[in-house]
């Protein structure tokens, strides 16, 4: 069972593998879930939050900035404020 939470917990995350995120989509709010995937990089592997659904840019900048983590959807990849893939590397 997905972890399904306003604030999410970036260990709690991890852990479980999965969290359902509220998003806010144009005229509704959807509960979509993400799943955790590890990304390989020159630094080494970091996690991310994927989901296969398009997203819009400022939700995606939303949800990595709530759950610490870089988010991967079908139309862009983020990460939060001032991390790069580098800062996950290792977790």
């Amino acid at each position: 069972m997905p972890i399904d939470v306003a604030k999410p917990n970036r260990a709690a995350i991890l852990q479980q593998g999965k969290v359902t995120l509220h998003i806010k989509m144009p005229g509704i709010i959807q509960r979509i879930t993400f799943t955790v995937e590890r990304i390989a990089s020159p630094t080494g592997t970091y996690p991310v939050l994927k989901t296969d659904r398009t997203i819009p840019m400022p939700e995606l900048l939303r949800v990595a900035e709530d759950c610490s983590l870089p988010v991967v959807a079908k139309n862009a990849t983020t990460f939060p404020k001032g991390t790069s893939a580098a800062s996950f590397a290792g977790l």
